[in-house]
């Protein structure tokens, strides 16, 4: 006895609907459970995402990049092992945004504080050799290290707090009222 097999179906000619240049239904922006979340590529509203005030507002482009933060751990195994697999699981996505000459003047202060701690410390140090006070480079390194993590922490305008495959990303620091002109859509 012989047994047919069936003959396979044809190939769906099918986009999945993430696909790179293809807008998703709600939009390439939207709001879900409290932040910003966009596709790849997003442009959004020219409004500022700190403030949601529509004077003096310039338009960024900036380049974001996430990777899980379970990979954070692995630092302890070795920096190297770290840094190759924080490369290997990034996920990076463009999006413009906009931002108020007040916002990006707060920006440019925090990254000038940040520099200046960094400089401040060589200033210090020359002072604690030609003073010969030891206490001088403590206090440098304490102003140095305050100043790094400010600079770090208040320069961002976006934060990414999740991206998917799908170069879906879903952003944190932008005001709540700006969030709220959004469309609803998907949680990520």
């Amino acid at each position: 006895m012989t047994q047919t097999i069936p003959p396979s179906p044809p190939p769906l000619n099918y986009q999945s609907p993430m696909a790179p240049g293809v807008i998703p239904a709600w939009g390439p922006f939207w709001q879900a459970n409290g932040y910003l979340c966009a596709i790849d590529g997003a442009v959004l509203p020219p409004r500022c995402v700190k403030c949601n005030g529509t004077d003096r507002v310039t338009m960024v482009k900036k380049q974001y990049s996430w990777h899980p933060p379970w990979v954070y751990a692995l630092i302890r195994a070795g920096l190297l092992i770290y840094i190759i697999l924080a490369l290997v699981l990034q996920k990076r996505v463009t999006v413009t945004f906009g931002v108020c000459a007040k916002h990006r003047a707060k920006r440019r202060n925090a990254i000038l504080i940040g520099w200046l701690s960094f400089l401040q410390i060589f200033v210090l140090i020359g002072c604690a050799i030609a003073f010969d006070n030891g206490w001088l480079i403590l206090i440098g390194f304490v102003l140095f290290v305050a100043g790094v993590i400010y600079g770090t922490v208040a320069s961002p305008i976006l934060k990414p707090g999740y991206m998917n495959d799908y170069k879906m990303a879903r952003l944190k620091g932008a005001c709540p009222e700006f969030i709220a002109s959004l469309p609803p859509g998907p949680i990520l």
